[in-house]
């Protein structure tokens, strides 16, 4: 069995300035979510547009979260195409709630975008530097 998994969301945005709302569960083979990561055609295109992740109950993303900080397309390297949470959340078939408001600047409509829900069987640990009280 494979020690990480992407778990797709796709965002299906009706027309200029929609509110999207997704309920959903994660993978329960896998125990932590470490990353997300948001792709779309037009990355360009999300400034002004914001959303929330909300899993097991832990805000993940928090509401306002602006959607350009985690948009890419395919001219960025594989590997800087996530957004590292510098600790892991309880993933493990927990809920989650994705809202995803678009700011009406794409092109065309319907757009749709995909949520990457990074998970793994192994939790993120935090560097010592970001503990208070840690020894240096």
């Amino acid at each position: 069995m494979r020690i990480e998994r992407k778990q797709v969301i796709r965002i299906l945005i009706p027309s200029p300035g929609a509110l999207v709302r997704i309920d959903g569960d994660t993978d329960k083979t896998y125990d932590f979510l470490n990353a997300v990561q948001l792709s779309t055609r037009e990355p360009e295109h999300t400034f002004g547009s914001e959303l929330s992740l909300e899993v097991g109950g832990w805000d993940v993303l928090e509401e306002g979260t602006g959607a350009e900080l985690l948009a890419c397309n395919v001219s960025v390297a594989p590997s800087q195409r996530v957004y590292p949470f510098l600790h892991s959340y309880p993933a493990g078939g927990n809920s989650f709630e994705l809202r995803f408001r678009d700011g009406g600047h794409f092109s065309t409509y319907p757009q749709e975008l995909k949520l990457y829900l990074l998970l793994s069987k192994h939790e993120r640990k935090l560097p010592s530097e970001y503990i208070v009280g840690s020894p240096s």
